[in-house]
């Protein structure tokens, strides 16, 4: 596959998909939201996206609404909303927690971080973005390397990132990167950060090594729960055994203990 392709559906199983270049999802983004959802409300049904491209690592990220106090139905408890549905996703044992902060921001402030810290300090990972903005007297290094008495530290660190501008929108992955080298290894503040503490790259690689011990840690009871599930859905076999008149009936229930298992295997794992 040469070319980058995009999937978008409103159901796991992408049963009818919309297809697109990457870069063009945003409109067809925008398109189901409204269709699922009116404008500044949340809701809990996720929009699934694939995207399909060569030399891509193999990950599924979950993108939440950011906790807001603003909703233009003033009925409407939309801090409450966005806060239980962020702790909802913190809580499953199987996720990274990726908490997006702007290099400006003061990192005692947001209210995902906070919720992360308390629940998932283990698996959070601070993305600090906007790092190309800042002003000379930034103390964005001292944030990044948690040095000073006050300043929030996670285990897994900060790691900051540069964002692909509106005008990038063509350019190739490799060509968005080399901006980014560009901008941690010239800049005269940025270029002090270490190359574990930057890069589009290495955040991807950190989240691969988060994950890959997570897996390890939680493999005992995976295995455990699957092998319960796996029993189960066999008696249930061998119990169906002469229940069908016709093979194909048979082969057709048989299909639905199949997809149950693949989707009960799925749960274990997202928890």
């Amino acid at each position: 596959m040469e070319e980058p392709v995009v999937l978008l559906s409103k159901d796991s199983e992408y049963s009818n998909p919309k297809n697109c270049a990457l870069g063009e999802e945003t409109v067809f983004i925008e398109e189901l939201t409204n269709g699922m959802t009116k404008s500044g409300m949340i809701t809990h049904e996720p929009i699934y996206i694939r995207v399909r491209m060569k030399g891509c690592p193999t990950l599924t990220l979950t993108d939440l609404p950011g906790i807001t106090c603003n909703c233009p139905d003033p009925g409407v408890n939309i801090e409450e909303a966005t806060v239980n549905l962020t702790t909802e996703y913190i809580k499953r044992p199987g996720n990274i927690i990726l908490v997006v902060i702007p290099g400006s921001e003061d990192f005692n402030n947001p209210k995902a971080l906070k919720l992360a810290k308390d629940l998932a300090e283990e698996r959070t990972i601070g993305v600090v973005t906007k790092v190309d903005s800042l002003h000379a007297d930034s103390d964005i290094i001292e944030k990044i390397r948690m040095e000073r008495e006050g300043d929030v530290r996670l285990p897994q660190g900060f790691i900051a990132v540069r964002n692909r501008t509106k005008n990038e929108t063509d350019l190739s992955v490799e060509a968005v990167r080399e901006k980014e080298r560009e901008l941690f290894t010239t800049d005269p503040k940025l270029k002090h950060l270490k190359p574990e503490e930057w890069g589009i790259a290495t955040l991807t690689q950190k989240i691969v090594d988060i994950q890959s011990s997570v897996v390890g840690d939680f493999m005992p009871n995976i295995k455990a729960t699957l092998k319960q599930k796996i029993d189960a859905l066999g008696k249930e076999l061998q119990g169906l055994q002469h229940t069908f008149a016709t093979p194909e009936e048979s082969n057709g229930r048989y299909l639905e203990i199949v997809i149950k298992l693949v989707r009960d295997f799925e749960d274990t794992f997202t928890g």
